[in-house]
Order: structure tokens, then sequence, then C-alpha cells
């Protein structure tokens, strides 16, 4: 297996869609439960930029430790862009995209960084669930077959 390191646009795209998630409280393609309830009583812009900034420095020491290098690079100063126009398909291939160039099993994860990953995935679960959910043939089938 490889390690892309994202680029620093990736990572404000997918911040801009988690923080418009987070905002979202009509059920619909947009509407994640996990993010819902992860970003409830907490100041959503400095909440995702924590976040961002966890998984990229995942995402860097990723690459840095399946190809050797010593330096990680701080990217932080570059995923602090403004917002953008976002698409929900696009996100989730992001978020797939960054779920798989991160190799943890290159460095000893601290607590935070578990927690983080762990939520990552759970929001790429989230957006399935919410992209299938809107799907008129999802909402044609029946809830029970009795």
């Amino acid at each position: 297996m490889s390690v892309q390191a994202l680029d620093p646009k990736e990572f404000v795209y997918i911040r801009s869609c988690i923080k418009q998630s987070a905002w979202h409280t009509t059920v619909d393609i947009w509407y994640n439960y996990v993010i819902s309830s992860h970003f409830q009583n907490m100041d959503i812009e400095k909440e995702a930029e924590r976040l961002i900034n966890s998984l990229a420095l995942m995402n860097y020491k990723s690459y840095a430790g399946r190809y050797r290098e010593n330096k990680v690079t701080d990217i932080t100063p570059f995923i602090l862009g403004n917002e953008i126009k976002t698409d929900v398909y696009q996100y989730l291939k992001l978020v797939k995209n960054l779920i798989y160039n991160i190799e943890p099993e290159h460095w000893q994860l601290s607590e935070q960084e578990k927690e983080d990953f762990e939520l990552l995935k759970q929001i790429n679960v989230g957006i399935m669930s919410a992209i299938i959910s809107s799907l008129p043939e999802y909402k044609k089938a029946l809830w029970s077959l009795n």
C-alpha cells in the first residue's frame, strides 16, 4: 500500500463540509448524526479546525512513516483558507481517500488521535447513510414486510 499526502485544499474542503453538516439540522443528504452529536455544545469553528489539523497531521505522519522521512510538515497555515462550495459526493470521496491515506501503524497514536481517526471513520458511514437515505429507491422501500 502507498500513502498520498493530501493537498491542503482537500483538507479545507473536508473542513467546510464538516462545518456544513455540523450546522445542519434538517434530515437530508447533508445531515450527519455523528457530526451533530460530536459538535453539540461545541464551538463548531474551533472544533472543525482542531479536528482537521489533527487529521492532516496524521496523514502527514503516515506519509513520513511510509517513506521514512524524518520531517513532518505542519500544514496548519495552509488549511485555514476560506470556505468553498461543497458537494456531498466529493466530500464522501475525500473522506474515504483520507481514511485510506492514514496508516497509524507508522507511529504511536495519542488517545486524541485514536478518537479523531475513529470519528473520521464514523463520519464516513454517516455520509453514506445520508446519501442512501435520500435515494428514491430507499424512500420507496418498506420499513416492514408484514
